[in-house]
């Protein structure tokens, strides 16, 4: 595989070094007020594995873009963090993910109650540091308006959450509610960018902008975690067909030939998935264009988040989140097409 370029390390480190505030205060507040050590220990572990530096340098750089100082919205980045590990802390116990991402899940190395536990103690964590915006921030009814978007986006999410357990081993649904499933599930990316751009004083037009650079974001991301999971590279592709939603390229490979959809809806309904059948899988994905076909799912995505940012100010934050969009779309590339010719 193609290795990055000198661009893709450069923005890499900005955005590294933009999350690098909210994240020191994610590991502070999930474990403040917390005695107890074996939950300490969970979040311990939590803290250990989630580096996620996109939500947190996202907020930042949308507040940054529309004249606001990025200080201000690490809280919101905060807010985000906690939430996204609780959420895949809860997405693990309903796909009974042991593993993932080659290491121990949360409920792996806990079980299903300790594991729920943790995940609601940082769920409640993350609302409750609206506090911190509340008292920070000099408009109080804009961190209503912040709180009001994230309450109707999380709906969304637990909405696609549910939407994807009725598609365990479904290989006839259709695309679109695929897609549907992905749009909305990252959502969150959408909130994120909402906040830092309201922080920042943005107009009326700006954050709506920033909203749809958020989502196309968090879109893509999903595409590219449907791509990875059904080439195994990982080697969860078993537990992912006999838990969880059917990857989007296998859907579009089953829909390509009736035999295809025989044979692998024969696989599903085995009890276990044996390597020979994950090889035979895999070589549909690329076989049938499905890769091409998820890349270019996500190459428009990325062309509306680029044109979104013409509506913004010409200034290094704005700058840097088009290089975000336009780097992850080369990564995309490089994942998807070289296994389609």
């Amino acid at each position: 595989m193609e290795r990055p370029n000198s661009v893709d390390s450069e923005i890499a480190v900005v955005v590294k070094k933009k999350a690098e505030k909210a994240l020191e205060k994610f590991r502070t507040e999930a474990t403040l007020g917390v005695s107890d050590p074996e939950m300490l220990a969970i979040l311990g572990d939590v803290i250990g594995y989630w580096k996620d530096s996109s939500r947190p340098a996202l907020a930042s750089f949308s507040c940054e873009a529309v004249g606001g100082t990025p200080e201000i919205a690490d809280d919101a980045g905060t807010i985000y963090l906690l939430a996204a590990v609780a959420t895949g802390i809860h997405d693990d116990i309903i796909d009974k993910s042991l593993k993932n991402h080659l290491r121990w899940t949360i409920l792996g190395r806990y079980g299903m109650e300790k594991a729920l536990l943790a995940g609601d103690l940082l769920l409640v964590k993350a609302w409750s540091k609206f506090r911190e915006l509340i008292r920070n921030f000099d408009k109080p009814t804009r961190v209503a308006d912040i709180m009001e978007a994230y309450g109707l986006i999380s709906v969304q999410i637990c909405e696609a959450e549910f939407l994807e357990m009725s598609c365990r081993k479904k290989l006839d649904i259709d695309l679109s509610i695929r897609e549907k499933i992905l749009w909305n599930i990252n959502a969150d990316y959408e909130a994120g960018a909402k906040t830092g751009a309201i922080l920042g004083n943005g107009s009326d037009k700006e954050v709506l902008a920033l909203s749809g650079v958020g989502r196309r974001f968090g879109f893509l991301l999903g595409l590219k975690d449907e791509v990875e999971d059904c080439l195994n590279f990982q080697g969860n592709l078993s537990q992912r067909l006999l838990f969880e939603s059917v990857p989007l390229p296998v859907v579009y490979a089953a829909k390509s030939s009736n035999n295809i959809q025989s044979k692998l809806q024969s696989i599903f309904q085995k009890g276990s998935i044996d390597p020979e059948d994950i090889a035979y899988i895999v070589q549909q994905c690329i076989d049938s264009g499905a890769l091409s076909y998820v890349y270019e799912l996500a190459k428009l995505n990325i062309m509306e988040g680029t044109e979104l940012l013409h509506n913004l100010p010409n200034n290094q934050a704005t700058l840097n989140l088009r290089t975000i969009l336009e780097n992850a779309l080369k990564s995309m590339q490089r994942l998807c097409l070289e296994f389609s010719y």
